[in-house]
């Protein structure tokens, strides 16, 4: 299905709540997408680079859309999150 083709096909991801702690599931998660061919963003709020590469504080900073999100803050932080 076409519809499926940017989840299963992706061109971009952002990684919310990418992390420089080794501790984190958001350094984990980004860690692991480095070798992602498409671009990857790491947003975080608080940090201007993760892992050596450019933060994001939000959505609206990357200035376009992005085909995957994957959510790495508490649960009760990502409505406001996914409205962006």
């Amino acid at each position: 299905m076409r519809t499926l083709d940017k989840l299963f096909n992706p061109e971009s991801i952002a990684v919310v709540g990418a992390s420089n702690n080794r501790d984190k599931v958001g350094y984990q998660i980004f860690h692991a997408l480095r070798k992602f061919p498409g671009q990857l963003f790491p947003i975080n709020a608080k940090a201007p680079e993760i892992q050596g590469v450019k933060a994001y504080s939000n959505f609206k900073d990357i200035g376009q859309p992005i085909d995957v999100a994957v959510f790495c803050i508490p649960a009760g932080a990502c409505l406001d999150s996914i409205k962006e």
